[in-house]
């Protein structure tokens, strides 16, 4: 297993209460200023009544739905994530700030490597778990999926650890132990008139989250 862990993904999502999708296109976004002028999309927006969604070249994807907002961008390595998205998340909510927003989730995801399939199967079954019998039911454990949660004083943290393999151009890379955290994060209902505040609140502190992942990945043992 690799000693340091790789961030490869990032996501916002915030909650929305009838917001609408149709709004979101190019134009929209670069008119109000949330996205720079000088980017360009990768491929035709869609445009439509239940869902919108506009890709740039840098890898930035943003979608809109009636109750959901979701700013994605795969560019997040080095372990420091990149600041367009968090601008671009608190400019949107800021132009549109008379919704009334609900939740905002931080999503990161990573991984570790491992040499071979058999090497991450085992991890699972005899670090991560507890070694006995039942590794060996039916010829053997294949595959292994883990979900936790922890409640921690500003949020709900879910965490997924999962086998998994990752596409990067026409490359694909194997053997990897996935990490996939969510620090779900409710707006309290004193928020109730200027919500969007209590979203850029939450975003502005991201990096607390991030922290939190990465200190959960120390704790890992070792393979």
């Amino acid at each position: 297993m690799q000693k340091g862990f790789d961030f490869t993904e990032l996501s916002i999502v915030i909650l929305a209460e009838n917001h609408n999708p149709t709004i979101l296109n190019p134009d929209f976004l670069k008119f109000n200023g949330i996205v720079p002028k000088e980017w360009v999309v990768s491929k035709p927006p869609l445009c439509a009544h239940p869902i919108s969604q506009v890709e740039y070249e840098n890898g930035m994807r943003i979608t809109a739905e009636l109750n959901k907002l979701i700013f994605f961008t795969p560019k997040f390595a080095n372990n420091h994530f990149d600041r367009n998205i968090s601008d671009v998340a608190k400019r949107y909510v800021e132009t549109l700030r008379h919704v009334n927003y609900k939740a905002v989730g931080i999503n990161p995801r990573g991984h570790f490597s491992f040499d071979n399939a058999e090497a991450l199967t085992n991890y699972f079954a005899n670090k991560l778990l507890c070694k006995g019998a039942w590794a060996d039911f039916c010829g053997g454990v294949r595959s292994v999926s883990i979900k936790l949660r922890y409640e921690l004083e500003s949020a709900v943290y879910n965490i997924g650890l999962d086998q998994a393999s990752l596409r990067s151009g026409k490359s694909r890379e194997n053997n990897l132990l996935s990490i996939s955290g969510n620090f779900h994060h409710d707006i309290g209902s004193k928020y109730n008139v200027d919500s969007y505040r209590a979203v850029c609140k939450i975003i502005d502190n991201m990096g607390f989250d991030l922290d939190q992942c990465l200190n959960f990945c120390k704790l890992l043992p070792e393979a």
